[in-house]
């Protein structure tokens, strides 16, 4: 089972992300609203908790107004996970991509309220579909024997 923050401040999105989760399988969890409204938001995410994170595009209560920066500062902390971007915004694609996020997917409350959960699963399921990758020892060549 994959394990799912959300940091969203929109209570309908927050929701919908949610049952989305829930539906799917997965373990979600979502950031207190205080720790949005404070700017902290970040700080809900602990290394090695979460298989994914996904981060709204705006919070309009915070000290942090751009979701991209709650990606920032949550990507200096950790390289691994997988982080989702969303915002009914195309034109902050470019910041949250740039502030490491693994995906970005427009959305609105009522257009695809759900998607970056969707992407979130995606991700992870194509992440543990890989075959791992195993180092092969060096044939000697007919020189070598």
């Amino acid at each position: 089972m994959y394990r799912i923050l959300i940091i969203e401040d929109d209570k309908d999105i927050r929701e919908a992300l949610r049952k989305a989760g829930d539906t799917a399988g997965a373990d979600v969890h979502e950031v207190d609203r205080t720790l949005i409204s404070k700017g902290k938001a970040d700080e809900a995410y602990r290394i090695g908790t979460y298989d994914a994170v996904v981060v709204g595009g705006y919070f309009h209560e915070a000290h942090v107004q751009n979701g991209h920066y709650i990606v920032e500062r949550i990507r200096l902390r950790d390289r691994k996970v997988i982080i989702v971007g969303t915002a009914g915004d195309p034109n902050r694609r470019t910041a949250f991509l740039a502030a490491g996020a693994s995906a970005f997917e427009v959305r609105g409350s009522t257009n695809r309220p759900a998607i970056g959960v969707l992407a979130a699963l995606e991700l992870l399921r194509q992440r543990d579909e890989k075959p791992k990758r195993t180092r092969k020892r060096a044939q000697p060549t007919p020189n070598q024997k």
